[in-house]
């Protein structure tokens, strides 16, 4: 539910009216919806045609240094996350001069 509320505040409307209309989504199914499933009242509008080119790489990890727009205007994103698939845990006892005390190794993918 979340990544919806997100999504949906990214879509920019355009209206001369004041105060809150209703809007709604209404669909059928499992599909992919979008902006333009939106039902809106004439006055409201969705005020773009969108386009977008993508070029994609595949990569590893996270970059720590700050990539900067390029001259072409291109705009450079990072994957939102990076899951982890496989966690593994020891817990290994150390006696330490009658003290007994544990450490804890984590290996994860």
């Amino acid at each position: 539910m979340q990544e919806i509320l997100l999504n949906l505040k990214e879509i920019v409307l355009r209206s001369n009216l004041y105060g809150v209309r209703d809007a709604s989504i209404c669909v059928k199914g499992p599909r992919y919806i979008t902006a333009q499933d939106i039902i809106l009242l004439p006055s409201i509008e969705i005020p773009i045609d969108f386009y977008i080119e993508l070029l994609i790489k595949r990569d590893r990890g996270y970059h720590t240094e700050l990539r900067k727009n390029s001259q072409d205007g291109s705009y450079p994103i990072d994957a939102v996350s990076m899951p982890v698939q496989n966690v593994n845990y020891s817990i290994f006892y150390i006696d330490i001069s009658y003290n007994q005390e544990e450490q804890v190794t984590w290996s994860y993918d």
